[in-house]
This record gives C-alpha cells, sequence and structure tokens, in this order.
C-alpha cells in the first residue's frame, strides 16, 4: 500500500509542475512571459514548451496543448497532451478558485526521475505511465480556508484516485513571499497550525494492486496475500473490544481491500479540525482512525 500512495504522490507532483505556471500566467494574463519567469525561478525547470494557446479573456480561461516539461538534469520530457486553466475569481497574490484539467500526461517508466519506482513499474508490466489529472479549488482568505473541491488522478491500466479535503487555518499569501518564492521560514512555523477538516478519498484498482502482490510474491518467493491477510487477522483480534471498534472495523475492511481489490473509500469526519502537528503524537497507524473519525468501505 506505501508503494500505491507513492505513486499517487509522484503522479499529483507531476501535474502540479505544469499547473502552477499556467495558474502564475492567468493571473497576469501574459503567457509567455509569465510560464518563462516560472520557468526561470524554479531550478527543477529547465523548459517549458507548448503549442496552440487559446484563451478565454471573459472566463480568465487557457487551453495549452502539445506541453513538453523539461527537467533539470533530466534528458526526457514530460509530455501532456492538453491543459485547460479556468481562474474565475483572483485573488492579491494568488487565485481565490481555479480548475485544472491535464489530460493525457506521459512518462516513461525508464525517466530517471523515477528511480527505483520506475524499475519496479518495468517489472510490473508497465512501459509508461499516462493518464489524466483535475483539480479544483477555492480559498477563502478571510477565514485562511482551503476547499479541495475535487482531485482526481487516473492512471491508464493502474487505477484512480479521487479525492476532496477541507484544510483550515491555511494563510496561503502569508507563505508566498516576493517572487512567488516561498518563504522557508514562515512555512515551518505556520503549518503546525495548519488543520485537517472533512474529507473523502476514494481509489478504484485497475490491476496496480493485482501487479504489486504478483511482483512481491516474484521476489520474495512467498505468497504476500497470505502474509498480508495474517497480519491484518492479528491486528483486529487484538483491537477486539474496547473503544478500537472503529480501528477494527477498518483493518477487516482493509483486508477484504486486499483479497478483492475493487473499490475503497475512505470518510475523514473529525468533530474539529485537527492541526497538523497532532500527527506527530501519533504512534500507531490505526490511531489515525479514531483522530480522523475515520469510515472505510468498499
Amino acid at each position: 500500500m506505501k508503494k500505491i500512495i507513492l505513486f499517487i504522490v509522484i503522479g499529483i507532483a507531476l501535474g502540479g509542475v505544469g499547473a502552477y505556471g499556467v495558474l502564475r500566467y492567468v493571473a497576469g494574463q501574459r503567457v509567455d512571459e509569465e510560464i518563462a519567469g516560472f520557468v526561470k525561478e524554479t531550478p527543477a525547470l529547465e523548459k517549458i514548451d507548448y503549442n496552440n494557446v487559446r484563451v478565454g479573456i471573459i472566463r480568465s480561461s487557457v487551453h495549452l496543448e502539445k506541453i513538453h516539461i523539461k527537467l533539470t538534469e533530466y534528458a526526457q520530457p514530460v509530455i501532456i497532451d492538453e491543459i485547460d486553466l479556468a481562474v474565475p475569481e483572483r485573488g492579491d497574490s494568488i487565485p481565490l478558485r481555479a480548475r485544472i484539467d491535464i489530460r493525457g500526461f506521459h512518462l516513461g517508466t525508464d525517466h530517471r526521475i523515477l528511480g527505483e519506482l520506475g524499475t519496479m513499474l518495468q517489472e510490473m508490466g508497465y512501459r509508461k505511465v499516462s493518464g489524466t489529472v483535475t483539480l479544483s479549488y477555492l480559498y477563502d482568505p478571510a477565514a485562511k480556508r482551503l476547499d479541495i473541491n475535487k482531485v482526481i488522478l487516473q492512471a491508464d491500466d493502474m487505477g484512480t484516485l479521487q479525492f476532496d479535503l477541507d484544510v483550515t487555518n491555511l494563510d496561503l499569501p502569508g507563505l508566498i513571499a516576493r517572487g512567488g518564492q516561498t518563504d522557508v521560514a514562515s512555512l515551518l512555523l505556520a503549518l503546525p497550525a495548519v488543520g485537517i477538516g472533512p474529507g473523502r478519498l476514494t481509489y478504484r484498482d485497475d490491476s496496480l494492486v493485482q501487479r504489486i502482490t504478483r511482483l512481491d510474491d516474484k521476489r520474495s518467493g512467498q505468497k504476500q496475500l497470505d502474509i498480508w491477510r495474517r497480519s491484518l487477522t492479528r491486528l483486529a483480534q487484538r483491537l477486539e473490544g474496547g473503544k478500537k471498534e472503529r480501528s477494527r472495523h477498518a483493518v477487516l475492511i482493509l483486508r477484504e481491500f486486499i483479497e478483492h481489490p475493487e473499490s475503497i473509500s475512505v470518510t475523514l469526519d473529525p468533530p474539529k479540525a485537527v492541526p497538523l502537528l497532532r500527527f506527530l503524537w501519533i504512534k500507531k497507524p490505526v490511531d489515525l482512525v479514531e483522530l480522523l473519525n475515520m469510515k472505510i468501505s468498499i
């Protein structure tokens, strides 16, 4: 499951590389200048090429096609077929509302940026990672509240992840220094107080979990599914009785999903937003279930 999470994080990060530069453009309505400036001030980026730009002035939208993102120190580019971005409501320093659709991102599994993950994906039969990314959010600067309305990450022959989340006590403008550079010191001081509120995550598998299981079987010479099943069964038995019934139910649902990986949903409904600092006190993963009032279903 940790490998799945790593894949998801990498996918969202790749989408973000293309997305943020375009966000900067829409705020100023200067495509070439803003994206070139973004590339110049971002050490990880060497160049962003794109064709067929269409701008919607009234709706503050932009459409780009055939985007090639060249990363510093990597020969192979990240290729995106199309990007659609709409920013109907702008703020002083960041868009208060935005939606981005990335259709057709392509990254070869032999790309050096993937490292060992790329090798693992190749062993599972993947030659490239392709799919789509959708992101929409609403930010209220007065309340310091970020409402992530929808994030969808879909990868061909892997699976689809969708989630929404409320984030509180987040001073985004205060974390953005002049020139668009993040103020690291302010970030470290502010993040512990940022709160995690209600949210929902759904993952639909399209062969990724099965391939991970088969790869682990091959590498270890053992039936990993049986090992996971026994481990989760023992954990559920230790959680019987007392105040851990919610956690026990979550473990049993997770076991069932691993045995029959189709779809799994996680709902977060804490009575009040949980500060990130509180997560430092977590000693066991199952404690998250109680802290976030988590419900898991398949």
